[in-house]
């Protein structure tokens, strides 16, 4: 847990400091498998989302839920050798992940990430406009829900 709450810290941090110049400039944000684990986790925990004692922003992670339900370009990619790596969160085969949080979200692109870890696509299936599927294990498992583009490359 403590490696979660590490993660979402710095993620925190970086929102405070860039969020808003990302979010109204439309740019492509841009997270790891792990990372958007750690986020979910986080949301299921009964941990307190703030630390009062700490005095940090960054210990607020409600600053980065609110950045993640505004973003609308998303882009998820794994990093080599990070698909099945059980070091940094605990978890065997695979980190799975929760989309629901991303209201916003018009454009998904999944670069070498298994669709199979991927939750809460139902949430974000309403205003996804397109869906990039590149190198990932079973694009067609992506493509059953119904996108207006599907772009894919193996």
């Amino acid at each position: 847990m403590q490696n979660v709450v590490g993660v979402t810290g710095l993620l925190t941090t970086a929102v405070i400091e860039k969020g808003e110049r990302m979010l109204k400039s439309n740019q492509m944000v841009e997270f790891t498998p792990q990372q958007l684990h750690c986020i979910t986790r986080r949301l299921t925990t009964e941990a307190p989302t703030y630390d009062a004692s700490s005095g940090r922003p960054s210990s607020d992670i409600g600053h980065l839920f609110d950045f993640l339900c505004q973003v609308k370009k998303l882009k998820i990619r794994s990093l080599p050798g990070d698909v099945t790596s059980d070091t940094v969160v605990g978890t065997k085969g695979g980190f799975m992940f929760d989309l629901s949080l991303f209201k916003a979200v018009e454009f998904l692109a999944l670069h070498e990430v298994d669709p199979a870890l991927i939750r809460g696509v139902e949430g974000i299936q309403p205003q996804l406009k397109k869906l990039a599927v590149h190198f990932c294990s079973d694009p067609l498992q992506v493509s059953g829900y119904s996108m207006t583009l599907l772009t894919c490359s193996l």
